[in-house]
């Protein structure tokens, strides 16, 4: 009976030496249910939870490259560390008898279970925000105001140009982003060039502030004329139009 009082005062002082030694218990929980938001990287790597105690650092906590913090993992194996420890203890202060180890055994599996759907809950829910997040800014976002993650309205801005440059053999593309490979699967048969050339009518222009239509309706790549005159037919952003030639 003294030794389970003894565990129980230590552990309830567990967060209070946390919060002298400047570690938010608190902030730390929260912390751990902090999701990541989707990064390229995100398809073959995920952070997982990052613990931190520190609320300035959980607001930002992956807005760097590499989080500041420890993982979760850390506190996940070092439970398990200490409860197998335990377990084992037990069971070589009653020689391994059935009858003294049957609670010991109950509470290590109550234990693992436990952690194991904290740990799948919160790793579930993070690949599902994700999903609930495609779904919210794309598949269910009108024409015109879609955006997919870190690409914004690219794809939006491809599916509304498709049908105008249907039938063209070539047209001109011109973007700050390395999207030519995407381009020519995404408007397959059309395909896109970099470079002008007297077949081509219609250049789609995707955020590249050297391109622009100057008061003479010229599609101009800074002093390079692409189009002698024409008109834009859509327009995706302040870099981002289609523009066909008359």
């Amino acid at each position: 009976m003294r030794r389970s009082l003894a565990l129980v005062a230590t552990l309830l002082s567990v967060p209070t030496a946390l919060e002298a030694a400047g570690f938010s218990l608190s902030v730390g929980v929260r912390s751990f249910w902090t999701f990541d938001t989707f990064h390229d990287h995100a398809i073959n790597f995920l952070w997982g939870p990052i613990i931190t105690g520190d609320e300035l650092v959980r607001s930002h906590l992956f807005d760097e490259m590499i989080p500041r913090g420890f993982s979760g993992n850390d506190v996940l194996y070092a439970i398990l560390i200490v409860a197998l420890l335990s377990y084992l203890l037990a069971g070589l202060r009653s020689r391994w008898q059935p009858w003294a180890m049957r609670r010991p055994f109950i509470l290590l599996a109550v234990l693992v279970t436990g952690l194991w759907l904290t740990y799948d809950a919160r790793m579930g829910l993070e690949v599902m925000r994700y999903a609930f997040a495609d779904v919210r800014s794309y598949g269910l976002a009108s024409v015109g105001e879609r955006t997919l993650r870190d690409r914004g309205n690219l794809y939006d801005a491809i599916e509304q140009s498709t049908p105008l440059i249907a039938g063209e053999h070539r047209y001109g593309l011109a973007s700050s982003w390395p999207i030519m490979g995407l381009m020519r699967y995404m408007t397959y048969p059309e395909l896109p060039s970099a470079n002008t050339a007297a077949d081509i009518h219609t250049w789609f222009i995707y955020e590249d502030p050297t391109v622009h239509v100057d008061e003479h309706q010229r599609l101009l790549r800074g002093e390079e004329v692409l189009l002698q005159n024409g008109r834009v037919l859509k327009r995706f952003g302040e870099h981002s139009f289609l523009f066909q030639g008359s």
